[in-house]
């Protein structure tokens, strides 16, 4: 049984400089393997994850569990890398403000206004169908005549 000196030394038996646990340096940090490029680790599993859904055509579900297996990783720490790579891309969904009695008074004018800009598009494409029909009707009418008359001479010919 090891015991503490009564000066506070070293256990009995003990080494100095020997410890029984790894520094937290060498302990949580993995070596990058798979990792050869400038990104972050985040951003390589991110993009790994995407192109396992799209090689093989499995859920994100199951990429995720691919990809945890390739990095010897759980899939809930792909998700938070994952996650995480989203955020420094910026690719990540943000959260809606809570609506105050100004902002939505904001928002109803802005609505308003994209409606009445709307109804003017509408008169604009209107109008240029109006037109585009007026012209088809001039050139029809002005037609008429000579289509008629060579329907007309064919008509003769079969009958002939």
């Amino acid at each position: 049984m090891r015991t503490l000196k009564a000066d506070g030394g070293r256990l009995h038996g003990g080494r100095k400089g020997v410890h029984a646990f790894l520094p937290a340096a060498k302990a949580i940090h993995y070596p990058r393997r798979f990792l050869v490029s400038d990104k972050s680790k985040n951003q390589e599993i991110y993009e790994r994850v995407e192109a396992v859904v799209k090689e093989q055509g499995v859920t994100k579900k199951d990429a995720q569990v691919i990809v945890g297996k390739e990095f010897d990783m759980k899939p809930s720490s792909i998700r938070g890398a994952e996650y995480q790579a989203r955020k420094e891309l910026g690719i990540t969904r943000t959260r809606v403000q809570e609506t105050t009695p100004d902002g939505a008074v904001d928002q109803a004018i802005a609505t308003l206004e994209k409606a009445r800009d709307a109804i003017d598009d509408e008169v604009d494409a209107a109008r240029e169908r109006a037109d585009e029909a007026g012209a088809e009707y001039e050139a029809l009418k002005d037609s008429a005549k000579d289509r008629k008359a060579e329907i007309e001479s064919k008509i003769k010919a079969l009958k002939a």
